[in-house]
């Protein structure tokens, strides 16, 4: 009997959104705005300096596939969507469809699960191929979590959003 040889898994991590719609006390991916400036000088934290945000180009759906062209004739057999904040860009739905036709074998989204707050948006993204969907919980109520992420009701979006995507 001949066992059958699977592809190696290699997992690509595309950050497809460095912008974000919230404004995490702790993180350092996201790229800087004046969103981000206000809300860190309000809570009296220091301002980072960055000048990467001015420099990289944003994504397109067209320049986002032609990345996963390139890693999927690279041997990358996985996909995962990140950011800043992901479900932000603004066609995920047809990323993921994309990557799905492309034979990316795995498909997953991590998300601090405001935007899935929206139904539409999520059934939208699950069906157009998405394997599984990470969400960043900071913390065990509202008030821990709404603080860390210095987004006033953040936590009752991430807790919608996981309704909708179940």
């Amino acid at each position: 009997m001949r066992e059958e040889v699977s592809e190696p898994k290699k997992v690509l991590t595309l950050l497809v959104e460095l912008r974000c719609n919230s404004y995490c006390i702790f993180c350092g991916q996201r790229e800087v705005d004046e969103a981000l400036i206000a809300t860190r000088r309000r809570l009296g934290l220091s301002m980072p300096q960055t000048t990467f945000g001015d420099t990289r180009g944003r994504y397109t759906l067209e320049t986002a596939t032609a990345a996963l062209e390139t890693a999927r004739a690279e041997g990358y057999t996985d996909l995962s969507l990140q950011g800043g904040e992901p479900t932000i860009f603004p066609e995920l739905p047809a990323l993921v469809a994309n990557a799905r036709s492309l034979g990316f074998h795995f498909i997953g989204v991590v998300t601090n699960g405001r935007k899935l707050r929206d139904e539409t948006f999520t059934h939208a993204l699950v069906r157009s191929g998405l394997d599984g969907i990470t969400i960043s919980i900071l913390g065990a109520d509202a008030e821990t979590h709404d603080a860390l992420s210095a987004a006033p009701g953040s936590y009752d979006s991430m807790m919608q959003g996981l309704v909708n995507a179940s």
